[in-house]
């Protein structure tokens, strides 16, 4: 009977680790993708304010 208990408490313990792994590893992504949409915005504002300083500069004939 105490073989039985502490295998299920293994168990148990096991199942919860499991889980806090899971939600940690799913965070992480979730941190992963955020940043990767913040720097895909960063990288296009960027794009743009090149884009047009060169217009501008184009306008003024240089």
């Amino acid at each position: 009977m105490l073989m039985l208990l502490s295998d299920f408490f293994n168990m148990l313990a096991m199942a919860v680790f499991a889980c806090i792994g899971g939600v940690f590893l799913g965070m992480g992504f979730l941190l992963l993708k955020l940043a990767g949409i913040f720097f895909g915005i960063l990288a296009g504002c960027i794009i743009l304010m090149e884009a047009a300083g060169r217009w501008i500069s184009h306008l003024m004939g240089a």
